[in-house]
């Protein structure tokens, strides 16, 4: 296991040196340390978890959720792992090379731009009625808000679709940052109250409106500065291990009190589990998909990748729920080209890199290291030019980092649905303006 840790350790170095290198550079790219430290929890921290129940010796396969990993396979996608961040590593050089003329921009303030000169107390309170309102109906589809609290995270047909919508109340925040105004209480309490409904419902996608958050205020306002770039560590350590660990005890322990949910919690660490243990063995997939896909191969005479085709359930996935699930009009066309996916019933959320194994082999593991180390060195040109639509950009591109957690179409999804909800907020902006301002229009 001494080349395995090795292998593994070289990653670490090199996605850790990236980080350091950047995070003392006057102009911090905020994509790259952001992809690094994605790459750094998700993969390469499963990675030494998993390569870790081996160490026994005895030990040649391991159960992850509902999928088998043996030992060979593991230390191959280790392997693999290693040859995409070595790729992902070159590729952002290359592009961080042409782009140092682009950086001088640095954070130049964004031109005025007539469309984001909406009356802000009209704008406000129409998304303020429209997040309640979603708010509202959401819980009760999920059975109340008792219920929301007991059991948080549950999952229902057209919740996905109301916590985007419900994603409006982020954008006058968001606007506010982007024009360099002052930011209202107001707006404050708006986009906290839209982080906490869709936390109750989703630690991902609150974590992705918090990152949203965080480029827009770097790129557009004011550069984060290190010691609260280091702070963020806590909150997203408060989302996924803190409030998950509430989640996660809150559905096993339905109807206890407070104090009988706590003792539970106790009693399950107390049992030689640690908070790390149960963050990587039932909440994240990003290397055990990975070594469960080459297990499953290495099994199975009739493993063939679908390069790239199972995608286009995206355009299935876009219809509502009745109507997706519906054998006698779309269903068995959703299914056709979900099982078109070579890995069947093994990630219950198929990762970056297992789904780009399962399209396109080896080769699909080093486009994925090209893709990330394009979009670390690109994206961070693009938001230091105000001259861009930067609002737009900042909340499109975390599905970057998504690219890591799931498959293609699932971040494009997610993607398409905050064009969706900036494109209503526009609408919405634009017939709030004053007649005088109207009349500047073209």
């Amino acid at each position: 296991m001494l080349q395995d840790q090795l292998c593994l350790g070289i990653q670490v170095i090199l996605l850790g040196g990236l980080i350091v290198r950047d995070f003392f550079q006057p102009q911090r790219n905020l994509y790259l340390i952001i992809i690094c430290a994605t790459l750094l929890v998700l993969v390469q921290g499963q990675a030494w978890w998993i390569l870790n129940q081996f160490q026994d010796g005895t030990t040649t396969t391991i159960s992850h959720l509902y999928q088998t990993i043996d030992i060979e396979s593991a230390k191959l996608a280790n392997l693999y792992v290693g040859l995409c961040v070595v790729v992902f590593a070159i590729t952002y050089w290359l592009i961080s090379k042409s782009c140092k003329a682009e950086e001088q921009l640095k954070l130049l303030s964004l031109p005025k731009q007539r469309f984001w000169q909406g009356s802000t107390w009209r704008t406000n309170i129409t998304v303020s009625v429209w997040v309640i309102v979603l708010a509202g109906a959401l819980i009760a589809l999920l059975g109340g808000f008792q219920e929301v609290v007991d059991r948080p995270g549950a999952s229902i047909g057209g919740q996905t679709f109301l916590l985007i919508m419900i994603g409006m109340g982020k954008l006058p925040l968001l606007r506010k940052l982007l024009i360099k105004r002052k930011v209202s209480k107001f707006e404050i309490l708006l986009f906290c109250l839209t982080f906490f409904i869709v936390l109750l419902n989703s630690r991902f996608s609150a974590a992705f409106i918090i990152i949203q958050l965080t480029i827009v205020f770097n790129y557009c306002y004011k550069q984060i500065s290190r010691r609260l770039l280091l702070g963020s560590f806590v909150v997203f350590f408060s989302i996924f291990i803190v409030y998950g660990l509430y989640r996660d005890n809150a559905i096993l322990n339905v109807g206890s009190t407070a104090n009988e949910r706590y003792g539970a919690l106790i009693d399950r660490f107390d049992n030689s589990e640690s908070p790390l243990d149960w963050f990587y063995r039932t909440n994240v997939e990003g290397f055990a998909g990975l070594a469960g896909i080459l297990t499953y191969e290495k099994a199975s005479s009739a493993f063939a990748h679908d390069y790239g085709i199972s995608n286009v359930a995206l355009i299935i996935q876009l219809l509502p729920n009745s109507i997706r699930k519906d054998k006698n009009v779309l269903g068995e066309v959703g299914d056709l080209l979900d099982g078109l996916y070579p890995y069947l019933g093994g990630s219950v959320v198929p990762p970056g890199l297992e789904a780009a194994y399962a399209h396109f082999g080896v080769f699909g593991i080093i486009l994925m290291g090209v893709i990330l180390g394009y979009l670390a060195g690109y994206l961070h040109k693009i938001m230091l030019n105000p001259c861009k639509n930067r609002l737009q950009i900042a909340l499109l591109s975390v599905q970057s980092f998504n690219l890591i957690r799931t498959m293609v179409r699932f971040a494009l999804f997610f993607a398409l649905g905050d064009l969706v909800v900036l494109n209503l907020y526009k609408l919405i902006l634009k017939n709030s303006k004053s007649s005088k301002l109207k009349k500047f229009q073209p």
